[in-house]
């Protein structure tokens, strides 16, 4: 997997297999000047914003987007939010993760160590605190963030849907499997 992702032909592939709520692809016109994988990075633990499954971290020339996935390859979307237990359901990651990321929005150059919003903290420290402060508040481009469901819905579980925020996405897990080569 990590030598698959790492090819920009491959990656470029991906992207372009992901939807939005409309159906449509949100990365169809991103341009690619580099790319950075990172897998389950914790940002906090039972208090703090939950650990996505990944985040993706690509730099056009004028932006930086930052997509976090989260992964069922066992459940529906749907199934996901109703079925699993407190912060593991998909729908509580992506809220845990938008005040992640709404807590360290205008944060450059303040000097902090503790981050907090809506009862949820993170110590700002070690490669946390390198991860916060380079990709997303010492930054002189605009972010965008996005996040990104992997689930076994055959359908987009987003589609059709009006509550669903415009910057949620998604891929089926076979469609993830076929780019990889992995589908029997």
């Amino acid at each position: 997997m990590t030598n698959w992702i790492l090819k920009l032909e491959n990656f470029n592939n991906l992207l372009k297999k992901i939807e939005d709520g409309k159906g449509g692809c949100p990365f169809e016109d991103v341009k690619i000047e580099k790319y950075y994988p990172v897998s389950e990075i914790v940002l906090g633990n039972s208090k703090g914003f939950g650990s996505p499954d990944g985040i993706l971290i690509l730099k056009e020339s004028n932006s930086k987007i930052i997509i976090f996935i989260d992964a069922k390859f066992n459940a529906t979307y749907d199934e996901s939010c109703k079925k699993d237990k407190g912060n593991s359901k998909i729908c509580m990651q992506f809220r845990l993760k938008k005040n992640f990321i709404n807590a360290i929005k205008g944060l450059k150059d303040k000097e902090i160590d503790r981050i907090e919003k809506n009862g949820k903290a993170l110590q700002l420290k070690e490669g946390i605190d390198v991860f916060c402060r380079q990709y997303i508040i010492n930054n002189e481009r605009e972010v965008k963030e996005f996040f990104l469901a992997i689930t076994k819905d055959e359908n987009n579980p987003f589609k059709g849907k009006n509550d669903i925020p415009k910057n949620y996405c998604w891929i089926s897990k076979n469609k993830l499997l076929e780019l990889l080569n992995l589908k029997k």
